[in-house]
Order: C-alpha cells, then sequence, then structure tokens
C-alpha cells in the first residue's frame, strides 16, 4: 500500500508540474486576473504535492518548515484572491443584468 501512495503522490505533483507546463506554453495566463489567479493555483498545487513528494523522500530536510510556511501563506493569498474576484465578478454581472428603472429603484 505504501508503494501505491507513494506512486500517487508523485503522479499528483507531475500532474499539475505538467498542467504548469502546458499552460504557460500554449496560453497567455498573464494577460488577465483570472489567467494569473489560474496559474498561481496551479502552481500552488505543484507546490503542495512538491512538498508532499518532498517530505516523503527526505523527511529530514532542514528547510522544510519554511518551504512549508511559504506554500501555507500562498494558498491564503490565492484563496483570498479567489474569493475577492468571485464577488468583483457577480457584482459586475448583478449590474449589467439590471435595467436602468431597477438601478434608479435600488438608489432610490
Amino acid at each position: 500500500m505504501d508503494i501505491l501512495l507513494d506512486c500517487l503522490k508523485v503522479g499528483a505533483f507531475v500532474a499539475w508540474l505538467g498542467f504548469l507546463i502546458v499552460y504557460t506554453t500554449f496560453a497567455d495566463w498573464w494577460r488577465s486576473p483570472i489567467g494569473r489567479n489560474v496559474f498561481g493555483t496551479g502552481l500552488l498545487l505543484a507546490s503542495v504535492f512538491g512538498l508532499v513528494v518532498l517530505a516523503s523522500l527526505f523527511p529530514g530536510f532542514l528547510g522544510r518548515p519554511i518551504v512549508q510556511c511559504t506554500v501555507y501563506v500562498a494558498g491564503i493569498y490565492l484563496g483570498l484572491q479567489r474569493a475577492i474576484q468571485v464577488i468583483r465578478v457577480q457584482r459586475e454581472d448583478g449590474r449589467r443584468d439590471q435595467s436602468p428603472e431597477q438601478s434608479e429603484e435600488r438608489e432610490g
């Protein structure tokens, strides 16, 4: 069972690393906030799975707490960034869906 779990850990890391390579090769991800967020999320997931693989291969790695802290802070940042993006898009969609009369009723 341990060998299966180790293979799955490496597989998850390689899959997300592969996604990042494909995404950076074929998409202009840096041109939009959503593209940058998708890239950042992929990078975060690759980092988390990389951290899992690193911990399996080198359990006594001295720099692990620093790497963990960096990955966790990036996770917090990206989670908050994604939540803010959702709120902004929902507000913009709500404004677009309203007729001018509905907007005046809400303001008045």
